[in-house]
């Protein structure tokens, strides 16, 4: 019952002493002093493009499929990173920093994959429909082997040897194509 009653005190003087501060940035944004916020968050994301655009058209260079663009996340899938079809890649314009770089490279595997053998995608199962089905798959697998040696490489150029070093490890710990099979970028 203390309990209960000390939990309910705590909530009150919460409540009570953030109110006067709720209500006062309630107000500042009717009266608009407070647009700058939105403003600045614009700016974030025309500043995070820019930086996604830059990245793709420096990693395109290094890719065997040159064909390689940004779409919106509601034309390709909010759970989807990136697609290979019909010789292009398509890469969602909401993927941030080395996910982009990870999902160009897995992209592009498949299309080396369907370059050396134009039926190997016979049979496709895709994510939506059998997630299991789909990270068990041969080409998936070695599409997400190819991304995480290609990544750790292309990092290992662009960092240096301090960034890197933590890089690696927080990036084996995150994503693991061998140990870590549940764990997949997509």
């Amino acid at each position: 019952m203390r309990k209960i009653l000390k939990n309910k005190i705590v909530w009150f003087m919460v409540i009570v002493t953030a109110s006067p501060f709720i209500l006062l940035g309630k107000l500042l944004k009717a009266t608009g002093v407070i647009k700058w916020n939105k403003r600045r968050n614009e700016r974030k994301k025309r500043l995070a493009d820019i930086r996604r655009k830059k990245l793709v058209s420096k990693i395109k260079k290094e890719l065997q499929c040159k064909n390689v663009s940004l779409f919106p996340a509601f034309w390709l899938g909010d759970n989807c990173h990136g697609v290979y079809s019909n010789g292009s890649i398509k890469i969602n314009s909401e993927t941030n920093g080395i996910a982009v770089v990870a999902t160009a490279y897995h992209e592009d595997r498949h299309y080396q994959q369907e370059k050396a053998n134009p039926n190997c995608f016979k049979g496709y199962i895709k994510a939506d429909d059998d997630y299991q089905g789909y990270i068990k798959q041969h080409v998936e697998k070695d599409a997400r082997r190819y991304s995480y040696v290609m990544t750790m490489r292309y990092a290992k150029t662009e960092f240096g040897v301090i960034k890197y070093n933590v890089f690696a490890v927080l990036y084996r710990l995150a994503y693991h194509p061998w140990k870590n099979k549940n764990k997949t970028l997509r």
